[in-house]
């Protein structure tokens, strides 16, 4: 169980990561929800959901 849900948040990590560096994400409002610009990449960023992505492997290869 506590692999299983070790692998998902390291995967969600690196989704949200990459979702905010392509697409975008929705930003709350006074007036409701507003789609954001997407967000710069930096080296850092990318380095860390290349890490995350990793983890995610190595919970499922064990």
């Amino acid at each position: 169980m506590l692999r299983a849900s070790s692998a998902l948040l390291a995967l969600s990590l690196a989704a949200f990561y990459l979702a905010s560096r392509l697409l975008g994400l929705p930003l709350p409002t006074p007036y409701g929800l507003a789609w954001g610009g997407r967000a710069a990449w930096d080296p850092l960023g990318g380095f860390l959901a290349l890490w995350e992505l990793l983890v995610f492997w190595a919970f499922l290869r064990r």
